[in-house]
């Protein structure tokens, strides 16, 4: 970690010294040559402009970009809910002020996630009920209960349809990585081993990218097998019938059914 906040530092300086460089060079030139007209001389071609006078603007994304490879070194997405992950990408992707690149930040960041980390796995496991239960009526497929977890349910939106059907390849939406990150975070802790992976892509994200071009989309991990569609479709099944009754004893058996309720 100290090596990679040092290399950061040394590039920011670079980054200010050469934008100040170039700034100095673009002065000089408007001071010689254009007089005070209406035409500006700039550094850049003509399809992308970069203000050198704006220093801060560049390190500020060159900074958001750290910051974003950082949080999946530290595989912050495989311990953290579907709900604390958009919050924290939006403050990294949409935020304005994004925290320096310091050993102190950094550490802060990865202790602040790990304290959290019992609650975060409660959380998300209703999340993850939540979302494989149909909770609106447009979701309302006749595999999914509102009450419980059956073997097998449909998850819809779950695939990147324009990959499917452009080159062939098999790949998860990436609005929905975060809540297969988390359902195989739940299942990986409810069978006793934890619920932080090997890397921050799902097995099944990593199984999909195992399927040659242009093959159907089946496949299976130590949890769940798959069949998925064109449609963005995703049938799940899940392997474990022990792990998914203490899933649904957990969150399911919070819902009270109505009278009648099948």
């Amino acid at each position: 970690m100290p090596q990679l906040v040092a290399c950061y530092e040394q590039a920011e300086r670079d980054i200010r010294d050469g934008f100040d460089l170039i700034a100095r060079a673009e002065r000089r030139l408007n001071e010689a040559f254009t007089m005070n007209s209406f035409h500006t001389i700039r550094v850049g071609d003509h399809h992308q402009r970069m203000n050198f006078a704006d220093v801060e603007s560049a390190v500020r994304e060159a900074r958001r970009g750290v910051w974003e490879t950082l949080i999946e070194r530290l595989e912050l997405r495989r311990i953290m809910s579907i709900k604390e992950w958009e919050k924290l990408s939006n403050e990294v992707h949409k935020g304005h002020d994004v925290p320096d690149v310091t050993e102190e930040n950094v550490r802060a960041m990865a202790r602040q996630f790990r304290d959290q980390l019992p609650a975060m796995l409660q959380a998300a496991v209703i999340e993850v009920f939540e979302w494989l239960t149909p909770q609106a009526q447009w979701h309302a497929y006749k595999t999914n209960s509102r009450f419980e977890i059956g073997r097998k349910v449909v998850l819809s939106y779950a695939l990147d349809t324009w990959q499917g059907k452009v080159n062939g390849a098999w790949k998860l939406s990436y609005s929905r990585a975060q809540h297969f990150n988390a359902l195989e975070n739940v299942f990986s802790s409810l069978d006793g081993k934890g619920s932080i992976t090997k890397t921050h892509f799902s097995e099944i994200a990593e199984a999909l990218r195992q399927i040659p071009a242009g093959a159907p989309c089946v496949g299976e991990t130590p949890y769940f097998s798959f069949r998925g569609f064109l449609n963005g479709n995703l049938h799940l099944t899940f392997r474990r019938p022990d792990l998914l009754r203490k899933f649904n004893a957990i969150a399911g058996g919070r819902r009270l059914r109505p009278e009648g309720a099948p």
